[in-house]
């Protein structure tokens, strides 16, 4: 991964004007996606250092009664949502680079495109994962019940769906976005 030095490029009044209305949403959702990640890691962290709160939260979710959980348990469980969590982490900076991009004027550029695009496929493989790694967690919890009470849970929610449909959408916009980059480079050889 290569660093890139971006110089605003004089802009128009048109450009300016632009930037004017969108830079307040741009830093806004840069430090949302800064903060974002480390919040969450804060509470995957929580959660699973709480052993009684794991045995209650996935004792009703399961509706079986759950013994007990050992360290090396938690500790799986925690390794699993670490790596959901990092593919949450790399879609947060990709969304940070988008709005840091729009804020010097990358708006319908093809890095902007691009930018959106690994957004999206990063966030659509941190959902797709989350829901992979949920019946491996319901697994881990429960392989200290005696054989016959173990659980293997699939479980979604509608979030999940909505997510997808988001992400999904941003895929979409990012070929907008190339279409529309492409359209002004040609028509920029014209000129």
């Amino acid at each position: 991964m290569t660093a890139t030095l971006r110089v605003p490029i004089p802009a128009t009044a048109a450009e300016r004007a632009l930037r004017a209305r969108i830079g307040g949403i741009c830093r806004s959702l840069r430090i949302a996606a800064l903060a974002y990640p480390v919040w969450e890691l804060a509470l995957i962290a929580w959660h699973w250092s709480d052993r009684d709160g794991v045995l209650r939260t996935y004792a009703a979710a399961l509706k079986v009664p759950i013994a007990d959980i050992a360290l090396w348990q938690r500790g799986t469980a925690f390794a699993f949502h670490l790596a959901v969590w990092l593919l949450v982490a790399r879609a947060c900076l990709e969304l940070y680079r988008l709005f840091g991009g729009f804020l010097v004027g990358e708006v319908f550029s093809l890095e902007a495109a691009a930018r959106l695009r690994r957004t999206a496929i990063f966030g659509l493989a941190a959902v797709v994962a989350g829901i992979v790694i949920r019946p491996i967690l319901t697994i881990l919890v429960t392989l200290g019940n005696p054989p016959g009470q173990r659980a293997v849970g699939i479980l979604f929610s509608p979030q999940d769906l909505l997510n997808v449909m988001f992400l999904v959408g941003f895929l979409a916009l990012a070929q907008v976005f190339r279409a529309a980059a492409e359209l002004a480079a040609e028509n920029a050889e014209f000129v």
